[in-house]
């Protein structure tokens, strides 16, 4: 879907001609700064991690998004058009390549067609400075939507959503960047302009900024300064923060930008783009420390940033010595590392060089609340790839999974220390105070009601299940439905020519039925955490999913047993007048199994012929192999033939140990029904006849739901979850069913 971003402060425009629904475009800035006027080009920010609102077609609302800048995904080079107009060749100002990380920003250099006067006009405005803004087109390929006033975590870094639904790109495409009027994204305007705006307005706010916001607010890279310019560049920040360059100049003259002596600053030739870097800082004392020097002239303050700057070079080197990677002591140089910070990641580097070699992985970041309950998952025994799930949420299991390997012998106390850990607070020593403040933060109950839940339903969806013959649909509530059955003699009538075709007719029989709410709940409380008892997470969740599958099967079975009247005022199974019952002196054979078949298909309604045929076969376990002996067998050794005529019926066994002696239990009243060893049943299926209907609740998704919440009274801590499945079951019609009863039984 394509999600236009080209806003000014709420305004929200969808362009048919130019905006398709699967691309999605951000206003960011131009680097005027960094203008190169022999190769007509201009560095651009293309992508920040601020967050910008949007209209999401998806959800048809306004919702904020961040983009993560790791996850850009682009070539070389994409093109450069004039407002994200590709109707036509002629918008096709040129391309943007050198496309790279910088930071928490994402960079790219703006190279302008040559003898094209179109692009002609759009340089010139930019070089100028009339233009200070350029907008990317994306494509989001992965993202991950925060509700109002909940946290998520996302590679590691936990996102808030304010007061509207939160957006968080993983994954984008660059696919366009166009030169536009005006820019969405305060943060992101052209780096010149933005420092001339802040020259308008005073450098009040520069005061408050320290060197590398300072230079960042210039369009300037400090990780890209010499020596040299570093001095340059301090010594005019010193001089501004000390309110002499306010850019309210008494001579009246134009403010230009501070060290640049009237023309627009440029990076050093050669020097690559590298993250922003942090401030200068004593080499003595290892901290980083403002650059603020005491001197009477610039000269002598650009002499003393020079030699802070030579000592904190030198510091790094000597601490290095030989036995750090000589590629880890440039970064720290390069990119301004005080001391302290270069004496830790020196340290760890030395411990990982030690250490065997295998795949480094960031714990911060690959340790979140979903590979967490995954690993939990695992642990508990229950399959973290579902099957049954799209292709691509099946992709992100395996991710899940393979992470979640990792931390799958975790104790649940540890877990309780990683969900405060997420939660960005302070892990206490004690156990009993880690897992008391683990149970008040949303994580913890994330994670163990994601893994309660993948329990309870896999073992709902693995448990057996022999009343697939039935029919099944979703209610809106828990009142009364009722069902009424088309009279057959409504039918189809004979149209004269010109005449006007007959509403159809409704048999008087209504049956009716409710959907009720079953339901359990348990909970794991601190004594379960401090033990580590992995059947919180096992054995009870897998029993109350296998009891919330054996609800269907009860309610079916028992209406076959208690052969109840129906609204015609007669049993469900009774000779006459239903005429789909049948006594006979052995169990099941083939001659009273083919008595059967012959009186289904004999039905009728209202002298109208239904012709059903069986489908199914229903049988208590004692009747199993007989049944499979008899509709399987290719050949019937007798005095007809060798043939089995039963074969070519299709019927399908459904043994259900419910239909034997045990019986079974009804779950709204408790009332036992016992069956018998020879009884057994026909049925039709459910799209030919209608026999017995299972009503779910409507948005359940016809299966149990898990409900969590903390416990925190009488100086308990835990979390408890109740599970619920709301099902009625409905003897619709008689005409699609058939009992038979052997040997005297009743």
């Amino acid at each position: 879907m394509r999600r236009t971003r080209k806003t000014t402060m709420g305004d929200y425009r969808r362009s048919a001609d130019v905006v398709e629904r699967n691309l999605a475009t951000r206003s960011l800035s131009v680097r005027a700064a960094t203008i190169d006027e022999e190769g007509r080009s201009v560095q651009a920010v293309l992508a920040t991690e601020q967050p910008v609102d949007i209209f999401d077609f998806g959800r048809l609302s306004v919702v904020d998004e961040v983009l993560r800048v790791g996850g850009r995904q682009s070539g070389p080079s994409v093109t450069l058009l004039e407002t994200h107009d590709r109707s036509t060749l002629d918008a096709v100002l040129g391309s943007v390549r050198e496309i790279r990380r910088e930071g928490d920003v994402v960079v790219g250099r703006l190279h302008f067609a040559a003898d094209d006067e179109r692009a002609e006009r759009a340089w010139r405005k930019v070089r100028d400075g009339h233009i200070t803004d350029v907008s990317v087109g994306y494509r989001v390929d992965d993202a991950i939507y925060v509700e109002p006033g909940e946290s998520a975590v996302v590679d590691g870094k936990t996102y808030r959503a304010d007061k509207r639904v939160l957006r968080v790109t993983r994954k984008w495409t660059l696919r366009e960047v166009s030169v536009v009027p005006i820019g969405a994204d305060q943060n992101a305007k052209i780096r010149e302009a933005a420092m001339l705006q802040a020259r308008k307005g005073g450098y009040r706010e520069d005061r408050a900024m320290d060197f590398e916001q300072w230079c960042r607010a210039r369009g300037i890279d400090p990780s890209t300064l010499t020596v040299e310019r570093r001095a340059e560049l301090t010594a005019d920040y010193e001089r501004e923060k000390a309110g002499e360059g306010n850019g309210q100049r008494q001579t009246g003259e134009t403010p230009v930008p501070p060290g640049t002596n009237g023309t627009m600053s440029q990076p050093t030739a050669g020097e690559p783009a590298r993250e922003p870097s942090a401030p200068a800082s004593d080499a003595a004392r290892g901290t980083a420390v403002p650059v603020t020097l005491m001197a009477t002239d610039d000269s002598e303050i650009r002499q003393n940033a020079a030699r802070a700057e030579r000592d904190r070079i030198r510091t790094i080197r000597e601490m290095a010595g030989e036995d750090v990677s000589e590629p880890l002591v440039e970064r720290a140089i390069n990119e301004g590392w005080d001391v302290g910070r270069a004496s830790q990641a020196f340290l760890t580097n030395l411990r990982d060089a030690r250490a065997p070699a295998v795949h480094a992985r960031d714990h911060e970041r690959d340790c979140t609340r979903d590979v967490l309950a995954a690993g939990l998952q695992m642990r508990a025994g229950a399959p973290v790839i579902k099957p049954r799930a799209s292709e691509q949420r099946r992709a992100e299991q395996a991710r899940l999974a393979e992470q979640g390997e990792r931390y799958s012998d975790m104790s649940l106390v540890d877990i309780c220390r990683e969900a405060l850990r997420l939660e960005g607070r302070a892990v206490p020593h004690s156990r009993q105070e880690a897992i008391r403040a683990a149970f008040s933060t949303s994580n913890l109950s994330y994670i163990f009601t994601t893994s309660v839940n993948a329990m309870l339903l896999n073992a709902y969806e693995q448990a057996p299940d022999t009343t697939d013959w039935c029919r099944v649909t979703d209610v809106a509530d828990f009142k009364s439905n009722e069902r009424t059955q088309l009279d057959p003699e409504g039918g189809l009538k004979r149209l004269p020519r010109g005449g006007a075709a007959e509403h159809t007719k409704t048999d008087e029989r209504q049956e009716t039925y409710k959907v009720y709410r079953y339901a359990r709940q348990f909970s794991v409380d601190e004594q379960d955490v401090i033990d580590d008892r992995l059947d919180a997470f096992q054995t009870r969740p897998v029993e109350l999913g296998q009891a919330a599958a054996r609800v269907r099967p009860d309610l079916v079975y028992y209406a076959l047993l208690a052969n109840a009247n129906l609204s015609d005022g007669n049993a469900l199974f009774v000779a006459d007048p239903h005429a789909n019952y049948g006594t006979t002196s052995t169990a099941l054979a083939a001659s009273t199994l083919q008595a059967g078949v012959a009186a289904m298909a004999k039905q009728r309604r209202n002298g109208v012929p239904l012709n059903l045929a069986p489908r199914y076969l229903l049988v208590p376990h004692d009747l199993m192999f007989t049944a499979m002996t008899l509709i399987r067998s290719a050949m019937r050794y007798s005095s007809e033939g060798d043939y089995n005529p039963l074969k070519d019926l299709g019927i399908e066994v459904r043994s259900e140990g419910r239909l034997g002696v045990a019986g079974v239990t009804d779950p709204i009243t408790g009332t036992a029904q016992a069956g018998t060893a020879t009884n057994w049943f026909l049925a039709a299926g459910p799209m030919q006849a209608h026999t017995i209907e299972v009503g779910y609740l409507s948005g359940t998704g016809r299966r149990p739901t898990l409900r969590s919440w903390t416990l925190d009274k009488e100086g308990r801590y835990g979390i408890g979850w109740d599970v619920k499945i709301d099902v009625g079951v409905c003897v619709l019609d008689y005409v699609g069913l058939y009992k038979a009863t052997g040997a005297g039984a009743g």
